[in-house]
């Protein structure tokens, strides 16, 4: 019925990752405080470090305060 199955799995399983990513900042933005924000940040950033074979901890962060403030997490 589809002409490429393997590009049908791959496309569902980016719109998975996307929705899942979706909620999550839903429930960043809603429910969490301030601190459990930024120990989110902090994750997300040391698993996209490790996605890209970069040490993932400790983390490198050339943001102020007021960057991470500002951040608009996906």
């Amino acid at each position: 019925m589809f002409r490429f199955p393997a590009m049908k799995t791959r496309l569902f399983g980016v719109a998975s990752n996307e929705l899942a990513i979706a909620q999550d900042q839903i429930l960043l933005l809603g429910r969490k405080r301030a601190n459990e924000k930024v120990a989110t940040m902090l994750m997300m950033f040391s698993k996209r470090a490790e996605r890209r074979n970069m040490p993932d901890n400790p983390i490198f962060l050339p943001m102020t305060r007021e960057d991470i403030g500002d951040l608009s997490l996906p």
